[in-house]
């Protein structure tokens, strides 16, 4: 079985981004570089997933400790902003005043 060769437009689309932000990250590094055939640019169907599979596995896995911008936001905020109803809220950023 052959791995398929994406276009840029392709890759676009399978990782739902913009070709512009394909582009970009391709040239940050954060996908790989193009296989040029001639003047043209394909990368490996494979290549591409595998870059969603090593981002998957950088999650939080299930039941794990929440990031450490999660905890911060937590402690700087709390983490039990609820209403009468059980619903979360944000927490209060500026006190009423009353008016006279």
């Amino acid at each position: 079985m052959t791995d398929p060769l994406l276009t840029a437009r392709e890759g676009a689309a399978l990782l739902q981004i913009s070709v512009p932000t394909f582009w970009r990250w391709v040239s940050q590094g954060t996908l790989p570089k193009a296989v040029k055939l001639g003047g043209m640019s394909r990368w490996p169907q494979s290549e591409l997933i595998a870059v969603i599979e090593r981002a998957k596995a950088k999650r939080t896995p299930a039941g794990g400790k929440p990031p450490p911008s999660a905890r911060a936001a937590a402690s700087i905020f709390g983490s039990q902003n609820t209403c009468e109803d059980g619903t979360s809220s944000p927490p209060l950023l500026m006190e009423e005043v009353e008016e006279d």
